[in-house]
């Protein structure tokens, strides 16, 4: 495994190759969940009791200068095929070498081969199904400030226990059922991201278009997640569109203004 070091590897009992292990200098120890931290943003992981490690070099797009080298992923096996919890969803990994790949990161999650895919689903606590979100009222709108209400159907939601609306923590009112959630903003997290302009290049009336034409055009859609209280989620992708009628910048605004300005020199 490697040519100028034959003895380097997983030791001589497994033919020196190379194993994944915990890291006496890291909090690599997946069933700990106080060793969460930020690893969900950052490698979409989800420590636990359940929790394994597999192969992944999952790693958030907006960092750099990292790498992906294995991850903790909680499990459940489902009508008996394995699941796991990569950023947030609970996701198929019962295909054998199968590369699962997240919106929002670099890398891929390699599923284990099949004899010990069947292992993990017989040591995972097991369910019947998984929750589900069908919908999120409203849809659409400016972006999310405290104190907004936010409406939740699906499936299985009966004990939530916590609320995202993308990265701002939804607290829940109300009493859940299996069918419906609701929950108003707590906390909001992160600054706004502030759209680039449109009016740098190509013909102006196009980039006014593009700018105030459609106001509701949306710039973009947060995930909703539902966590439960025996640690499964629901999750809708894209459940709420944020519209860049709220999120126009101020350099924005200047640029369209200067456009006007020199159409009616």
């Amino acid at each position: 495994y490697f040519p100028d070091a034959p003895n380097v590897g997983g030791g001589k009992l497994n033919d020196f190759c190379p194993l994944f292990a915990y890291s006496a200098n890291l909090k690599s120890d997946c069933r700990n969940p106080s060793f969460q931290g930020d690893n969900l943003e950052v490698r979409g992981e989800h420590f636990s009791e359940s929790a394994k490690c597999l192969d992944s070099t999952l790693l958030s797009a907006k960092k750099t200068g990292l790498k992906g080298s294995g991850g903790c992923f909680s499990l459940r096996c489902v009508g008996g095929k394995l699941y796991a919890r990569i950023a947030d969803k609970y996701r198929d990994c019962s295909t054998p070498n199968d590369e699962i790949t997240v919106p929002g990161f670099n890398g891929r999650v390699k599923c284990p081969p099949k004899a010990y895919a069947d292992e993990l689903c017989k040591a995972a606590p097991s369910v019947d199904e998984l929750p589900t979100l069908s919908a999120c009222a409203p849809e659409e709108g400016a972006r999310p400030s405290v104190g907004d209400r936010f409406d939740l159907t699906g499936t299985g939601l009966g004990d939530a226990v916590a609320v995202r609306v993308g990265p701002h923590p939804c607290k829940l009112v109300g009493k859940s059922t299996d069918k419906a959630a609701s929950c108003e903003i707590e906390e909001i997290q992160g600054a706004a991201p502030t759209p680039a302009p449109t009016a740098a290049e190509g013909n102006l009336v196009d980039s006014i278009t593009d700018l105030f034409g459609d106001s509701k055009a949306s710039v973009e859609a947060l995930d909703v997640v539902v966590e439960l209280e025996n640690g499964l989620t629901a999750f809708l992708e894209g459940a709420y569109a944020v519209n860049s009628a709220a999120l126009l910048s101020l350099h924005s605004a200047v640029v369209a203004l200067l456009a006007v300005a020199l159409l009616f020199a």
